[in-house]
C-alpha cells in the first residue's frame, strides 16, 4: 500500500492543518493511481489455459495488440505491481455484450475513435468513458459499444489492483477478459498509456 505512495517526498509536519493535507493528498494521490482488477484474465505465452493478471510475473509474454501494425502479438511484461483495492476510486465499464471490468478511474482504455482528425485508437481515462459514443475493440477487429460508468463502492471481489508495464506499451493494448472461461478479447491499455490518456480531449 506504501509503495503506491512512493513519490512523496517532502515530510509531513503535524500542526494544526497538517492531519487535513494529508488527507487531501491521499484523495489526490487514491484518485490518480491507474490500475486494474486482478482477477481479469490474460494469455501467457508457454501457459495453457488463461490466467489471472495477480498471477503474471515480470519477463513473461502476454498477448497484445498492436496498435501500429494491427496485429496480434505477444509483448514482454516488465514489471507488475499489485496493491491493496482500496488506495484507488474504482468504476465498473458495462459493455453492450453483456461483459464488464473494473478499473480505477484513470486506468487507460484504448477505445474506437470518432473525433475527426484522430487516429484510428485513442486513449482514455476510464472515466472518461461515454456511453452511446466510446466503444471498446476487440480481438475480432470489431467493437463493443460502452453501455454505462459506474462507481464501484463494494470492492469485496477485488481482491488486487494491478499496475503493470509492457515492453513498448505506448503502441501495445492487452488482450484481456473478464473471466477465466472466455477467451481474452478486449484491447485494454496499459498503465504505461495513463499519462498520454490524461492529455486525451474527454
Amino acid at each position: 500500500m506504501l509503495h503506491a505512495f512512493g513519490r512523496w517526498k517532502h515530510r509531513m509536519t503535524w500542526d494544526s492543518g497538517g492531519a487535513e493535507d494529508l488527507l487531501d493528498e491521499l484523495c489526490e494521490a487514491a484518485e490518480e493511481i491507474p490500475g486494474i482488477a486482478g482477477s481479469c484474465h490474460v494469455r501467457v505465452a508457454g501457459r495453457d489455459g488463461l490466467v489471472a493478471l495477480s498471477e503474471v510475473q515480470p519477463g513473461q509474454l502476454v498477448q497484445c495488440f498492436d496498435t501500429v501494425e494491427g496485429d496480434t502479438v505477444f509483448a514482454e511484461v516488465e514489471y507488475i505491481e499489485l496493491n491493496h483495492p482500496g488506495v484507488a476510486e474504482w468504476v465498473t465499464v458495462h459493455l453492450a455484450d453483456g461483459t464488464s471490468i473494473d478499473t480505477t478511474v484513470t486506468y487507460p482504455m484504448l477505445v474506437r475513435s470518432k473525433r475527426p482528425g484522430q487516429p484510428l485508437f485513442v486513449t482514455v481515462l476510464a472515466k472518461q468513458l461515454r456511453a452511446e459514443r466510446d466503444a471498446v475493440p476487440d480481438s475480432r477487429k470489431s467493437q463493443v459499444a460502452v453501455c454505462d460508468v459506474c462507481p464501484k463502492t463494494d470492492l469485496d471481489g477485488v481482491q488486487h489492483l494491478i499496475r503493470f508495464s509492457i515492453r513498448h506499451g505506448e503502441r501495445f493494448a492487452v488482450l484481456m477478459s473478464s473471466k477465466s472461461d472466455s477467451e481474452p478479447y478486449l484491447l485494454v491499455g496499459s498503465t504505461d498509456m495513463a499519462e498520454r490518456a490524461s492529455q486525451e480531449e474527454p
